[in-house]
């Protein structure tokens, strides 16, 4: 059956999975609970039949790790990690911050940001008493405000910041070659804490600032005074959006932002609060996910990631899984990037959503499509890849360090003879 298509432990997934999965008194995957979250009319017709239009669904889990997946994730996630591609992404860029890396996976090459790439808006919100479209206007210097249901209020600064990069990239290149091919562009979902916190919007809009399509406004939180900021996303909203999206748009970007939100109150928390809050988020993105399943027809593809890391050291590599539905299932991702099974760059993501939707890729998109190798205990290669390079990464200042105190020594030695 559709609903228990991602149930059950995957090989190789979290250990933890079955044990987790009774930590409702009814868990996602029964039929009770299925009917309560995906209505037969919220999927279109032509879904549940048959469906070819080749459409790229993006999800993103900001600030959490491989680790992390392995051992928070609920069933649902669990058995699509073990059906899977999976790969650690390489999140540099061309500056620091969180926002930073959002606005590289979305313009294929590594850039800048700062705040301001956190204020995007639903075209009929307001921000500071004064509507989303008055302030896109005086930003911008636009008589005029662009067609669309999602703006960035600062898509200009955010070029000006990326103005002397020693290479050609352009703000928003993923977004605005779709929207020149006649592909349609949907954004769903925020991190929204004390302040907007759109970064998301970032991924999917044009050069301009704008996504054709989308929600990224409170209405899809809701109020829990145990959640970090007392607010969290409402997995029922978010599917109910997502439906009205479907036949607008060849790409949906999705900001599953209670990864991020907690990340953001980590001052607040005892370490092993976070682990709690992480297992609530992943049972709540297991609803979510168990009610896309039905999209998930011949044609669509699944991509779920993480931007950037938390703030708690350690793995110095995002988690990325990629789901085929037309593929065998388990296995590496790989790219020409990087030529190793298991890793990638930040910058591989738009030209594979390029490619899948068949459009050509801009020349100054320097990463390239992804690809799933079939690999038996992809998960636990993966484990061992990640301990691998950390291992790696720590002890680099030790030999740095001894390589320099050697040379140090050999250069007194000359001068002393």
């Amino acid at each position: 059956a559709a609903e228990n298509a991602f149930v059950g432990q995957g090989k190789g997934s979290s250990p933890n999975a079955e044990a987790d999965s009774g930590r409702n008194e009814e868990t996602v995957s029964s039929p009770k609970s299925f009917q309560h979250f995906i209505k037969a009319e919220q999927v279109p017709a032509e879904v549940q039949e048959e469906e070819n239009d080749p459409r790229v669904i993006l999800i993103t889990l900001d600030k959490i790790t491989y680790q992390d997946l392995l051992s928070f994730s609920g069933p649902v996630l669990s058995s699509l990690l073990g059906k899977s591609g999976v790969a650690l992404m390489n999140v540099n860029t061309a500056g620091g911050g969180t926002e930073s890396s959002y606005l590289t996976i979305g313009s294929g090459a590594r850039l800048t940001a700062n705040w301001t790439a956190r204020r995007a808006f639903n075209r009929n919100e307001s921000w500071q008493g004064e509507g989303a479209e008055a302030l896109y206007r005086r930003h911008t210097g636009s008589s005029a405000t662009p067609p669309g249901e999602v703006l960035h209020l600062y898509s200009r600064v955010l070029r000006r910041l990326n103005e002397q990069l020693p290479y050609p990239a352009m703000v928003g290149a993923m977004g605005e070659a779709l929207s020149r091919s006649g592909r349609g562009v949907a954004v769903l979902g925020n991190a929204d804490g004390d302040n907007p916190n759109r970064q998301i919007v970032t991924i999917a809009m044009n050069n301009e600032g704008v996504v054709a399509y989308g929600d990224v406004g409170t209405s899809l939180l809701r109020e829990n005074e145990l959640a970090p900021f007392g607010k969290e996303c409402d997995s029922f909203a978010y599917l109910k959006a997502f439906s009205s999206l479907w036949e607008k748009a060849s790409l949906i970007v999705v900001e599953w932002g209670d990864t991020s939100r907690i990340n953001d109150y980590l001052a607040h928390l005892p370490f092993e609060r976070r682990a709690e809050l992480l297992r609530v988020s992943l049972d709540e993105l297991d609803k979510f996910l168990l009610g896309i399943r039905p999209y998930l027809s011949q044609g669509t593809k699944l991509l779920i990631m993480a931007p950037s890391l938390p703030n708690l050291g350690g793995e110095k590599l995002a988690p990325v899984i990629y789901h085929d539905p037309d593929s065998s299932g388990q296995g590496l991702i790989v790219s020409a990037t990087t030529r190793r099974p298991g890793l990638i760059a930040n910058i591989d993501i738009a030209p594979t959503v390029l490619s899948l939707l068949g459009v050509e890729k801009p020349v100054f998109l320097f990463g390239a499509p992804l690809a799933i190798i079939p690999v038996e205990n992809h998960l636990e290669k993966l484990a061992t890849l990640s301990e691998r390079i950390l291992n790696i990464y720590n002890q680099r200042p030790a030999v740095i360090k001894g390589y320099l105190l050697a040379q140090i020594v050999l250069l007194v030695g000359a001068l002393g003879g």
